[in-house]
Formats: structure tokens, sequence, C-alpha cells
């Protein structure tokens, strides 16, 4: 956490600036201990207010009781403060401030990731794995809400936008992210009978062709077989995509040519079959 504290303060009349003595505003024991008091207070007020929002393994911090120990204890803790000069003096500091967005500055901010179609993150890692995942991004403050994608937007009062998703919740929020990803476009490959596989992509052969003989696909819209584990995989990357249209067109030159699969990332199955070293 960086805070901005002034050396000095404005006279009792307002009529001036009165600056500290050359060096630190106040020594910094004084100070780590004066911000612990500060902060805490603020956190008791905000809770009594409900501003105060828990998630995952915080949410037992709801209950009144368990909020006042969980600040006993934090007071009895000894804060480390680090105090310095500020670089390229107080204006610069001030100016850098002025401009951090308001999501960076509050202490009551939570973050939301939410996925429009799947019941996991990471949709090419096994669910085992991206279950890891979940749990880690959970410990940091980010809010999972899976199967349920983004509807819409709405601007708020103050700058503020609301985040409206297919299954008629709302999120407010200062920021939003979109990280889409990448989905096969196989629109055309269903029109046609192709087979499309359960990872969304069109499945192939070590020759590039599709279920239709006549029919070739390659690239970040194609299954492949993971050369590890066998199993069908979707992996969206420039070096496969450009081997499998070099493989593609030899094929319809009419050279034996064949793809002998990708590797795809982390899985738990992957990780059994690993070979030992």
């Amino acid at each position: 956490m960086h805070c901005v504290v002034p050396g000095g303060g404005i006279s009792p009349d307002g009529s001036r600036w009165i600056g500290c003595r050359p060096g630190f505003f106040l020594p910094v024991r004084v100070l780590s201990r004066l911000f612990r008091r500060l902060f805490l207070e603020a956190l008791q007020k905000s809770f009594e207010a409900g501003a105060l929002q828990f998630f995952s393994n915080l949410e037992a911090l709801r209950d009144k009781a368990a909020f006042a120990a969980y600040l006993a204890a934090a007071a009895n803790t000894e804060w480390v403060v680090y105090a310095k000069a500020p670089f390229g003096g107080p204006a610069r500091s001030c100016a850098i401030w002025a401009a951090t967005p308001t999501a960076w500055r509050s202490p009551t901010t939570a973050c939301s990731a939410w996925n429009r179609d799947g019941d996991q993150i990471l949709a090419p890692l096994d669910q085992e794995m991206a279950r890891i995942v979940e749990g880690y991004v959970e410990q940091h403050g980010i809010r999972l809400a899976l199967n349920d994608g983004v509807a819409g937007f709405e601007k708020g009062a103050n700058d503020t936008l609301t985040v409206l998703t297919k299954s008629g919740k709302s999120y407010p929020a200062d920021v939003v992210i979109l990280a889409l990803g990448v989905r096969p476009d196989t629109t055309l490959a269903k029109a046609a009978g192709l087979e499309v596989g359960q990872r969304g992509g069109i499945r192939v052969d070590e020759h590039m062709r599709t279920t239709n003989p006549d029919i070739f696909a390659v690239g970040d819209a194609v299954e492949v077989k993971d050369f590890v584990t066998g199993e069908w995989s979707l992996v969206a990357l420039a070096g496969p995509a450009n081997r499998q249209g070099r493989i593609a067109a030899d094929v319809i030159a009419g050279r034996e040519s064949r793809f002998r699969g990708t590797r795809a990332p982390l899985s738990s199955a992957s990780l059994a079959r690993r070979p030992p070293g």
C-alpha cells in the first residue's frame, strides 16, 4: 500500500503552510503505529457502514464478532512502514496519485471474473488443474461467476459501470477488462456436417482431413491428438498451425506427410504419463 504523507500542514487560521523539520514528517516507528491506528479505525467505520464486502475464505468476517477479533489481532501486530522522500518531488507524487484509478486506491474493491459458458476457467486445462487455479485466484479476492456470461454494461453515476450478466445478476465496477481469449469459429464446419469435438474444434486426422475427406482444416480451429496422452486437444499456437498448413498442402499435392500431434497445455493426464526426468 502506498500513501502520500505531506511534510507539514496548513496553519490553524488557514493562511499559510507550516513545513516540518528537515527529514521526514514523523519517525518511522511513530508513523507506522499512527498509520495502523488510523487505518484500522477506518476499516471499523467502513464495516459499520456496510461498505465492506467479503468473499471466498474471508466470508466469515461478515460476522461482527469475527471482524472485531480480526482487527484486534491486526492491532497487536507490529506494522512495517518504509518511508522515503518522493521521486521527482511532491508535485510529481501528487500528479501520479491523481491519475491513479479509483479501483487501485479503494481498500474495499473486489474483482470478479465471468465465464460465459463453462464451469471452469482456462478451458484448455483439465478440470482438476483448473480447480487449483480457481482456488488461487479466489484466495486473492477475485470472485468467479462461472456459467454466466456478460450480457451488457450500464453507465452509472460518477463514471462507474454496472456489469449485467445473462442470468440477470448485476455487478458494480470501476474498471472492466474484456479478456476474451480464443474460440474457434466453426459455424461453417457445422453447416457442412463436419464433426466438431468436445472442446469446440473441428476434428481432423493426421493428414489434416476432416470427417469429409475432401475438406481439410488447419490452425486454431482444429482439434488434434495430444502426442503424450493420445487425447483430443485444442491448441491455438502459431507453430503447430504453420506445420499443419504445410502438411495439408503436402497431402493435397500427393505427398506422404502427416501431423504427429501436438503438446496440449498442462493437464493431470499428461503429468501422470510424463516420463521420469
